[in-house]
């Protein structure tokens, strides 16, 4: 295993991190990389110099809404410090919700990886850092990056990352290098590009058994989910309404509506979220103590029946589950959140609940948190929004009269 960087103090954060290894990585990708240049070399200089500390973090926070009598939860947010986030950090899983071209976006995630580092014990458990950006059949490429046996521009030949990831190399290539270097073993998350075209147009019935066993191996609980309180305003609201955009897009396969239906692009999105958190929960289970911070753009996080609510399922009641009683095993963040993420119909404010009803039953009335905490690069006074909660989408109907893709296509 190649020896690892020497410390080097990045804003006061003692990170594991080489100025000369990193610019060394950067110059060999130059020619490579297609956003150029210039965008690169910016990008592995922030990585030495410029990864600040967040600037606004909130939690949000179930609060009863007295407008609709006590009788569904909408979260609220209460703004909290770094030292209050750490915690957080330590639990068994960490989801970070990005925009896949957002630079302030990773630069977060280079001060979220030292963070997370930090508040492992010494000497106790792996750290693994889960990757949407690299599918399935790479994993031993990342092995062998992790192992220090190959280097970044290896890694982008070999993952085939301009077609199949396509977002810029250059925004995760100082996030790469920097989780080598503070010790994180790497997991290849996303379904492979065939499996991805293939189920939009022919269905779960395309899948083989073996594909089936190793995407959907709780396939009980796969569908279970799909019947749990909140999942069809979930699925009718923020998955839907990406539809034409992915169709238009090509990015199911083809661009008939006959062939790539929106019942199969639902099938392909639920079995994808299900199969990203598959290797993680293995992983998990094989190396007791271990903890995992996973990167995926935060249509996979927001309002929990993404990724969240699986992987909290996929754990299981053995190990590992809660660090102590009262705190989660699961936990969600968002980066940079804006409106339009949210499906908030108002340009300043946020969604920060997803409402759903039973009519039959009151009981059954509630809200999707949007996530556990959200974290800004701006200070609270430059975020330009109003923090009061937005008012929840009424239903499906809403959603379907857009027609448009109410998310960030980037963050998909």
């Amino acid at each position: 295993m190649a020896p690892r960087c020497s410390a080097y103090d990045v804003g006061g954060m003692g990170a594991v991190l080489s100025r000369r290894g990193l610019m060394a990585a950067g110059s060999s990708l130059l020619a490579i990389v297609p956003n150029g240049p210039a965008d690169l070399e910016a990008d592995i200089l922030a990585a030495v110099i410029a990864s600040r500390p967040p600037g606004a973090i909130f939690a949000v926070n179930p609060t009863a809404d007295p407008q609709i009598d006590g009788l569904v939860s909408r979260p609220s947010l209460a703004e909290i410090s770094l030292p209050d986030l750490r915690e957080a950090l330590a639990s068994p899983v960490v989801f970070l919700g990005e925009h896949h071209n957002s630079k302030e976006d990773h630069r977060l995630q280079l001060r979220l990886l030292n963070e997370f580092a930090a508040a492992k014990p010494v000497g106790t458990g792996a750290m693994v850092l889960g990757l949407e950006q690299v599918e399935r059949q790479f994993q031993p490429v990342l092995d062998e990056f992790s192992e220090g046996k190959i280097g970044l521009q290896e890694l982008y030949r070999r993952t085939e990352w301009n077609t199949r990831w396509s977002w810029p190399f250059s925004g995760y290539a100082p996030v790469l290098e920097l989780a080598r270097n503070l010790g994180f073993e790497f997991l290849a998350l996303n379904t492979n590009s065939e499996v991805q075209r293939r189920v939009p147009v022919e269905g779960l019935a395309s899948l083989s058994t073996e594909e089936r066993v190793a995407l959907i191996p709780d396939a009980s609980g796969f569908v279970q989910t799909t019947k749990l309180p909140g999942f069809k305003e979930y699925a009718n609201q923020v998955i839907m309404p990406s539809y034409d955009s992915h169709l238009e897009g090509g990015w199911l396969g083809t661009t008939d509506r006959g062939l790539a239906t929106p019942g199969g692009f639902l099938s392909a999105r639920m079995i994808r979220d299900e199969a990203m958190c598959v290797p993680v929960a293995k992983r998990l289970a094989q190396r007791p103590g271990a903890r995992a911070l996973v990167l995926v753009g935060a249509d996979h996080v927001k309002f929990k029946y993404g990724m969240p609510a699986r992987m909290d399922r996929l754990l299981g009641d053995g190990p590992p589950r809660r660090r102590k009683p009262g705190t989660p095993s699961v936990v969600s963040i968002l980066l940079n959140v804006q409106p339009q993420d949210t499906l908030s119909q108002d340009e300043k404010r946020l969604l920060m609940g997803l409402l759903y009803a039973d009519a039959a039953a009151v009981e059954n009335q509630g809200t999707l948190k949007l996530a556990d905490f959200l974290v800004f690069s701006a200070s609270k006074e430059k975020l330009g929004l109003d923090l009061a909660p937005a008012a929840s989408p009424e239903g499906k109907q809403e959603a379907e009269e857009k027609g448009a893709s109410t998310a960030s296509d980037n963050a998909i």
